[in-house]
């Protein structure tokens, strides 16, 4: 069968590409590719959000159903719109800075990390298909809802984004106001009134508008011109030096409390001891790929539990790091309870401690 590779779209093919579970394993799994999304974004503007992310691909074919349906979509009114744009950014900061359990408990909601853990085979919860389904039922009434209200990703690439060196720039002289663009963009961006580039965190690069527009040149994709060029450039360095803090801060506190040690019975001080365990490790998969563990044990005892490698997002291995391993020492067993809102970083920590102490794998 012939394909018009025109019609399509070539935006619409890498989003199909994109979608496939290889493709999604190669990306998380590729140690860099967040740093380099990031760095993407802060310089180019959030290309993941328009073309890497499955679930964002969902809700367009979802949009496109309403269409052949006739549905009318529905737009949020203005004054709410732009209180509900903040959410996203809200959600953002409470589960990169804050562990917060209400905050992981609506993690589990995260339709965007649900699709993914579905795509590669992760097993699948009622709760998962209930929020996948709903944001796709949700979009044959409403553009992409999901990534402009809620998505914690979507958010962090468009602070990145904000001061980018290459944005939509835009003509005033040549529009003529058919305001064809603002129809044209699915994040309900006022293209028509911004002027001569377009800075709006929700910008996700689909190009729909320059597409659509029937001025030529009016709407261009390009490098900022004038005193602004100088100005983004040390913002945009700017940009990627806090997010690099941010990356040096996690990877830190990881190190801090990557060891579980077990507690003292009294509180009394007491000499340094020769270290006297012996260390297994374990592995076992995580939210995102293989967690590697080493296990401390002395007189059958559990003394030390460290993870050595790890893929998860920070955000979900962090919570279930701290609580998993703390009351495996507890407990001295790993017949211990998840962590909620990152349930398979969890399992991930357990199942590889588990091996550990089953398989006796001794660490070098």
């Amino acid at each position: 069968m012939k394909v018009n590779v025109k019609k399509i779209g070539i935006r619409k093919i890498i989003q199909l590409i994109a979608a496939l579970p290889l493709t999604i394993m190669l990306i998380n799994n590729f140690s860099y590719s967040a740093t380099i999304l990031v760095i993407i974004a802060a310089i180019c503007g959030s290309f993941y959000c328009g073309y890497l992310c499955p679930f964002g691909l969902l809700q367009e074919l979802s949009s496109a159903v309403g269409k052949k349906l006739k549905i009318k979509k529905k737009t949020i009114p203005d004054k709410l719109d732009k209180i509900l744009r903040l959410l996203r950014y809200v959600l953002f900061v409470l589960v990169t800075f804050f562990s917060i359990g209400f905050i992981s408990s609506l993690l589990k909601f995260d339709a965007r990390s649900n699709l993914f853990l579905i795509l590669t085979g992760k097993p699948a919860k009622i709760i998962m298909f209930v929020s996948i389904l709903g944001f796709a039922a949700l979009s044959l009434f409403y553009n992409k809802i999901f990534c402009k209200y809620f998505c914690i990703q979507g958010a962090k690439y468009g602070l990145a984004s904000y001061l980018r060196l290459f944005t939509i720039k835009r003509d005033a002289n040549s529009c003529i106001n058919c305001k064809r663009c603002d129809k044209a963009c699915d994040m309900n961006i006022k293209i028509s009134t911004c002027n001569k580039t377009v800075n709006s965190l929700n910008c996700i690069n689909c190009f729909e508008c320059i597409k659509n527009c029937p001025k030529k040149n009016t709407l261009t994709y390009g490098m900022v011109e004038g005193k602004a060029r100088n100005i983004k450039i040390a913002c945009s360095l700017g940009v990627l030096l806090m997010f690099f803090c941010i990356n040096q801060y996690r990877q830190q506190t990881n190190i801090k409390s990557e060891e579980g040690v077990v507690k003292e019975e009294t509180t009394a001080p007491k000499k340094e001891e020769a270290d006297s365990s012996v260390y297994y490790v374990g592995n076992s998969a995580g939210y995102k790929g293989n967690i590697k563990v080493k296990v401390g044990v002395s007189d059958g005892k559990i003394t030390k539990v460290s993870v050595l490698e790890q893929q998860d997002d920070w955000d979900y291995y962090s919570k279930a790091k701290k609580g998993v391993i703390n009351e495996i020492l507890e407990k001295q067993s790993t017949d211990v309870d998840v962590v909620s809102g990152a349930t398979y970083s969890s399992k991930g920590i357990i199942g590889a401690v588990k091996d550990a102490l089953e398989n006796k794998v001794v660490a070098e």
